[in-house]
């Protein structure tokens, strides 16, 4: 008889206490690859534009304005290779439950720091004309059944970057998709221009200045350079990547990092025990049989690894349907809340550690059961068979 086929037998002897065992197992790596998936959402950057793209910001908070003038000044500054602005805004279509991000920007400099967002040369040259029009992502296009040469009104909320609200009714300009699918196209894109002149507070401000290094490897003192300029300034910054950018927002709700790591560790903590408990209650109920199978022959080592590949089945089988589901999931947020959730994948390295934790499950639930049983006299064992 096969190793396979008496792991198999014994596994399905008490079924229904190995599928309970499987779907906790299960539960806990569902867990481990949805947080793997939601913390690469807010960390990676898949361009290499990314890396070269800084922010500036107002140093008190990001949801303070800049003067507009600081533009020009960060365009002279050694190193810069490009610049532009943004001011996100709160849009809706209609109704208020219909919201949407909208970005006020200049549109020449913005989509040329930003080439990962694709259009026709068509489409980019009438919205950089059109002052009246804006550029929708193909993600908020679909969401609406817009298309190309529609007019839409567009009405604003409370903006997250910059105050003052607009309304009116735009023609779309071109419909933009993306490079890769880690990148939100559920936004559209204004002319500043046309909300600057209808505000109502803050003109001639904007929420953030967007730069393009001329080489990665001196962001950081392109970064103090540019902070450094503004330092005695009313409105100082704060220059930070993209990248850092984005945790930083993250880090007003906490650590997502340490977040990921307690829940995860408290939830394989709890999985290994019920694994090390169940497997010791499968070899305490077989001592016997066991016993039997080293009086035939059987060699240790052989029945220790029968009982850490019982383990190691279980382990497997319960993580791999909790990677798969996890994965299944993440594909499925990717379009949802305007692209918020574009970038949540299970990468590589994340399944291999999540391997590396089911190994490590079996070893660890098995040490126990096995160093018991062959610790305990075949006589002892066969003693106990009334027992």
């Amino acid at each position: 008889m096969t190793l396979s086929t008496l792991v198999r037998r014994n596994l399905l002897r008490k079924a229904g206490r190995t599928l309970l065992l499987v779907i906790a197992v299960t539960a806990a790596f569902l867990l481990f690859g949805l947080l793997s998936a939601v913390l690469r959402n807010f960390t990676a950057s898949d361009t290499v534009e990314a890396d070269r793209r800084l922010i500036v910001s107002n140093r008190v908070g990001f949801t303070q304005p800049l003067p507009i003038a600081y533009l020009e000044r960060i365009r002279n500054v050694p190193g810069v290779a490009a610049a532009s602005h943004s001011s996100i805004l709160g849009g809706y279509f209609r109704e208020r439950r219909n919201l949407f991000p909208v970005v006020a920007t200049d549109p020449a400099s913005y989509l040329s720091l930003y080439p990962e967002l694709l259009l026709s040369s068509r489409e980019r040259a009438a919205f950089i004309r059109d002052r009246s029009s804006i550029l929708v992502g193909e993600t908020l296009a679909e969401r609406f059944g817009w298309k190309a040469g529609d007019s839409v009104p567009i009405r604003s909320t409370a903006g997250l970057q910059g105050e003052g609200q607009f309304a009116g009714t735009y023609r779309i300009a071109g419909i933009f998709t993306a490079a890769d699918r880690s990148t939100g196209t559920g936004l559209a894109l204004l002319h500043y221009e046309a909300f600057n002149t209808v505000r109502e507070a803050d003109r001639d401000t904007v929420g953030s200045i967007l730069v393009l290094s001329g080489d990665p490897g001196a962001n950081d003192d392109l970064a103090a350079r540019i902070d450094a300029m503004f330092a005695n300034s009313p409105h100082r910054t704060r220059t930070v990547t993209e990248q850092e950018f984005g945790r930083a927002l993250i880090a007003q709700l906490g650590n997502i990092t340490t977040i990921v790591a307690a829940v995860s560790g408290a939830g394989f903590f709890a999985i290994l025990l019920i694994v090390a408990s169940a497997t010791a209650t499968s070899v305490r109920e077989r001592r016997t049989e066991l016993a039997v199978l080293r009086t035939l022959g059987f060699p240790p080592g052989r029945i220790a690894r029968m009982i850490f590949a019982e383990a190691c089945a279980v382990t497997l089988l319960g993580g791999a349907i909790g990677m798969v589901l996890a994965s299944a999931i993440s594909r499925a947020l990717r379009p949802l809340q305007n692209g918020l959730f574009a970038r949540m994948e299970i990468t590589q390295s994340a399944v291999v550690i999540a391997v590396l934790i089911m190994l490590a499950f079996a070893v660890l639930g098995s040490l126990a059961p096995i160093a018991q049983i062959l610790r305990t006299p075949v006589s002892d064992a066969l003693a106990r068979r009334g027992a």
